[in-house]
């Protein structure tokens, strides 16, 4: 009966050989975020929604993923006071893991802030701004070509004209990415 733990340390061992990484992969990769925007210390603001389209270069070895990217994003908060952000803007995330990866990402960018509560026919009192973001990502990486995950990220616009609470929002959200 010896014969059935070394047939079942071999099948452990090649199975475990076969789902790691062969070799260091690098290329394209196209994503898009969907997020749930909540408004930190931000006066006379709601709940919102918003999202990001990103692509970068990926570049994959062995467990160690790094991305550098570049992206649109757009996040409407709600409430009298609630602001329209879209943003433009550079980064990137770096991560481990090979099945699960988790992600840690930042990005800079500059964004136009708008406010639905003006009169109609009233003027702007949108302004543009630098913006940030960080978070944290899990993926799911099974498939060669397709992530999908969930992510958490603080974002923060600057506000130059004191005219209203700058707008700072988590975003709690999921994510496919397409790999070319």
């Amino acid at each position: 009966m010896k014969l059935f733990p070394t047939l079942a340390a071999a099948a452990l061992a090649t199975s475990t050989l076969a789902l790691l990484p062969r070799t260091a992969h690098a290329g394209p990769k196209l994503g898009v975020d969907v997020d749930f925007s909540v408004p930190v210390s931000m006066n006379g603001v709601k709940t919102g929604f918003g999202g990001a389209l990103r692509g970068g270069y990926d570049v994959n070895l062995a467990i160690i993923h790094i991305m550098p990217e570049v992206g649109l994003g757009l996040n409407k908060l709600t409430g009298d006071y609630g602001p329209l952000v879209f943003r433009g803007f550079a980064g990137g995330r770096i991560g481990i893991g090979a099945l699960v990866r988790f992600d840690v990402f930042a990005h800079i960018g500059y964004a136009h802030v708008g406010y639905n509560n003006r009169p109609i026919g009233g003027v702007d009192d949108g302004y543009g701004t630098p913006v940030f973001d960080t978070g944290v990502a899990l993926d799911i990486t099974a498939l060669p070509v397709l992530d999908v995950g969930l992510h958490a990220s603080y974002n923060s616009a600057f506000n130059s004209t004191g005219t209203a609470d700058a707008p700072k929002w988590l975003g709690l959200g999921a994510h496919v990415a397409i790999a070319f």
